[in-house]
C-alpha cells in the first residue's frame, strides 16, 4: 500500500515540478532579455543582487535530493524491496525538479536592475514615485509586499522588499533635498 502512495505522490509531485520548472524557466529568460535590453538604454543602471541565501539553499536541496534519489535507486542492501526503493526514489527526484523551479525562480527575482529613479522587477520597470508602500513581512510565512499608486501590490521576496524600502527612502530624501534646494534658489 504504501509503495503505491510513494508513486502516486512521486507522479504528483513531478508534475509540479515540471510545470513550475517551463514557467519559471520561461519567466527567467524574458526577465533576462529585458534587463539586457534595460542596461543597454540606461547607462547608469546599476545590478543588485538580494537573496542570495535563497538561491543556495534551493540549489543544496536540489543537489541533496538528487543524491538521495540515486541512492534509494541503485542501494541494494536494504530491507525494502525493489518497487519501494524505487517509488521512493521518484519522490526524492520529484523534489529536486521542484526544489530547481524554485532555485530559478529565485535567480530571476534576485537579480534587480535599478537607476536612480526605479527598478527593474522581474520584467517590469517599476518607478519610485509609484510607490505607495513597501510592507516586509514577519520571519515565517508573512508574505512581502510592493503596493503601487493604482491599487496593485505585488508580492516579493522578504529581501527584495527590505531593498526596495531602503531604495525608496533614499530616493524620498534626495528628491526632498532637491525641492528644499531648488526652493531656495527660487
Amino acid at each position: 500500500m504504501s509503495t503505491i502512495i510513494f508513486w502516486v505522490l512521486g507522479a504528483v509531485v513531478l508534475v509540479l515540478g515540471g510545470y513550475s520548472n517551463y514557467t519559471n524557466w520561461k519567466t527567467y529568460f524574458a526577465s533576462k532579455r529585458e534587463k539586457e535590453i534595460f542596461m543597454k538604454n540606461h547607462h547608469d543602471a546599476k545590478v543588485a543582487i538580494v537573496g542570495k541565501n535563497r538561491i543556495w539553499l534551493c540549489w543544496a536541496g536540489a543537489a541533496l535530493c538528487l543524491g538521495l534519489a540515486s541512492f534509494m535507486a541503485m542501494a541494494t542492501q536494504t530491507d525494502m524491496d525493489a518497487a519501494q526503493r524505487y517509488s521512493m526514489s521518484l519522490v526524492y527526484f520529484s523534489l529536486c525538479v521542484y526544489l530547481v523551479a524554485m532555485a530559478i525562480e529565485a535567480t530571476t527575482v534576485s537579480r534587480i536592475c535599478y537607476t536612480p529613479e526605479g527598478f527593474m522587477y522581474a520584467d517590469t520597470y517599476r518607478r519610485y514615485k509609484q510607490i505607495n508602500g513597501v510592507e516586509v513581512g514577519g520571519w515565517i510565512f508573512k508574505s512581502s509586499f510592493i503596493h503601487f499608486g493604482n491599487k496593485e501590490q505585488v508580492a516579493v521576496p522578504k529581501s527584495l522588499a527590505v531593498w526596495v524600502q531602503e531604495s525608496w527612502v533614499d530616493w524620498k530624501k534626495a528628491k526632498d533635498a532637491k525641492r528644499k534646494k531648488s526652493r531656495r534658489r527660487g
